[in-house]
Order: C-alpha cells, then structure tokens, then sequence
C-alpha cells in the first residue's frame, strides 16, 4: 500500500478487516455532496458516520469553509457527478440526508483543513469493501472554479473508493491518474490496476472492471439509461480533446427516432499505457 497517498483508515477500520468482518457488498444508495454552504462544516474524528459527520481520516476536529466557486460551478458539478453514475441504482443529491444511511462527499476545502499536505486533490478511506456511511473528500479549493470537470472527476473517484475501487490504468476511467479525456466514465473494461504503470491491486489481482464493481454493489440504473458498448453515454463530447480521444464509428442506437445515429467518444490506446514515460497525473495532484 505504499503508493496510497493518505492514511486509509483509522485503527479501528484495520481491526474489522483483521477479524474478516468487512462491510457488507449490497449497499443502501445515496451518495450526498455537501457543499458545506452557506457557512462551512464541521466533522469530527473517530469511526466512519456520515449521520453524524464522523471520519476516520481526521486527527481532530476539522472545519472545512463552503464551496466558493458559485451556483453555477455547483450546478455544473452535481449534473457532471450525477451523470457518471447513472447507470447504476444510486441517488447523487445535495440535499443532506440526516441520519439516513449514506455516503458523503464533502466537495469544499483545501487538504490543510483537515490535516493533510498540499498537493492532495481529494482523499478517502479505503478497505476492499462498501464502507458503509463513509465520507471522502474532495478538495474544492485545489480547483479554480473554471475546472468543474476535473473536480468532478475528483469527487466520483473518492465516492468509488467507498465503494471498493482501486485505482486503474485506463484514461477514461474516473479512478485513473492519467490526463486527457474530459468525459470519463465507469468503464466495462478489465483495466489494470495502479496509478501510471500497470500494479497488482491492493486488493488482489491485477484488473478491475469498475462499471462491473460497482453493478454488483449498487445494482444496475433504471431501463432507458443510455449506454454504449464501451460504457461512454451520449453525454459531453468535447472537441478539444482530439489528441488523446477519438470519435469512433457509430456504436449505438438510442430511442428517438427513426435513423438516429449517435457515436461514442473513446480514449486512445495510450489510456493503457502502450509504453513510453508515464504520463503525468491528473493536474499534477494525486489523488487516492
């Protein structure tokens, strides 16, 4: 685990894992932002408890200021967070949950708010399993307000963490550290686990396939959710990113109409690293 850039999980995390009790794989499904408006939050050390704004990733009690980019970038940000998972049966919201059974995000700060060193653009515990009630973080803050989607690719990969995702080589995959593809998805792909070279996965094995991981621990999003054979949905195609992506030739028909061709938009090979030096990480900040 030396390549996991923060402190996991608490003791006594550790000690559930050491006795074979790791949390259930079938989960209750809401995944809450908290944008900690309108005047910051505050979360307190000790076992994971997202009713009670509890994390184990905390030496002391932390109080993180609120989002500071504007509705507009929020806005942006929870539609971007909302459609990555859309194919699967979870609810992506704002609105606090309470003492319901969730996991939380908290989308605001700097790493510093919570005892962490710069250079840290989000952070989550993590234990092969569903943390049940977990919280991750996703550091605002480290992001202009300009760069929504990369604070939105941030935030669903802390969210998969709870969820038990590892990290992959694979660049249209939120859980990967390469550049390039603004557009990513949970992708049906068996991607090799690591950071920017291929590594065995904390967990065992040497491939993840998350669209797959997180099908079997959220079920399956409701019919009619537009997805392509290589897992990329009719949403976001940006043109900017002509060298590292690709239109490829139409994959797909969605309902609609009569004829209607629609194409997906794919990462180049070099999203699995053909060879070559590593890439850098995503905006020269990593991200567990």
């Amino acid at each position: 685990m030396a390549r996991v850039v923060s402190r996991l999980a608490s003791i006594a995390w550790a000690a559930i894992l050491a006795a074979g009790a790791a949390p259930a794989a079938q989960a209750a499904g809401t995944i809450f932002l908290a944008r900690c408006a309108p005047a910051g939050c505050v979360y307190t050390p000790g076992f994971e408890d997202s009713r009670i704004n509890r994390s184990s990733l905390l030496n002391q009690t932390a109080q993180i200021p609120a989002f500071s980019h504007g509705d507009a970038a929020w806005a942006e940000h929870l539609a971007c967070v909302q459609r990555a998972f859309a194919p699967f049966d979870v609810v992506v919201t704002e609105v606090d949950p309470g003492t319901a059974t969730h996991w939380e995000i908290v989308v605001a700060g700097l790493p510093s708010h919570i005892g962490f060193p710069s250079g840290i653009a989000g952070v989550s515990p993590f234990t092969c399993g569903v943390i049940q009630n977990g919280i991750a973080f996703s550091f605002a803050e480290v992001y202009a307000a300009s760069e929504v989607k990369e604070l939105c690719w941030t935030t669903a990969h802390e969210a998969a963490h709870l969820l038990g995702l590892d990290h992959e080589v694979l660049q249209r995959d939120p859980m990967t550290y390469l550049e390039g593809c603004k557009e990513k998805v949970f992708a049906p792909a068996d991607a090799p686990c690591g950071t920017t070279v291929p590594e065995t996965c904390l967990c065992g094995g040497s491939t993840q396939n998350s669209h797959a991981m997180l099908t079997a621990v959220l079920g399956p999003g409701g019919p009619g959710t537009p997805l392509f054979v290589d897992g990329f949905s009719v949403e976001g195609v940006d043109p900017e990113e002509a060298s590292t992506c690709r239109w490829d030739g139409a994959v797909s028909l969605l309902p609609g109409g009569p004829g209607l061709e629609l194409r997906a938009l794919r990462c180049g090979t070099e999203g699995l690293l053909g060879g070559g030096a590593p890439p850098a990480r995503r905006n020269g900040l990593p991200v567990l």
